[in-house]
């Protein structure tokens, strides 16, 4: 597992980019942890998501106490979040 503070996580396959206070990493299972003033940004699909925790791998990203937006217009605001990036 490797750790690391404020920081920004960019994952070019999917044009995704994660911001936020704290990671965890677990290179075994391939599965991101960003804790702490969250930023998702979705440049492809033009979402943005702000929120307390994202727990990110490939397929699937979770959220908690979060807000997503698509092409600039509020979608949801939401104590718990299931958002499937394909």
């Amino acid at each position: 597992m490797i750790f690391a503070t404020k920081g920004q996580a960019k994952i070019p396959s999917s044009n995704l980019t994660i911001e936020g206070d704290k990671f965890i990493y677990n290179k075994i299972i391939s599965e991101l942890i960003v804790i702490d003033d969250v930023k998702y940004f979705d440049k492809e699909n033009n979402i943005y998501i702000e929120s307390d925790k994202i727990i990110y791998n490939s397929i699937i990203l979770y959220e908690t106490k979060s807000s997503i937006s698509h092409d600039l217009q509020n979608l949801d605001n939401s104590s718990s979040l299931s958002f499937h990036s394909i």
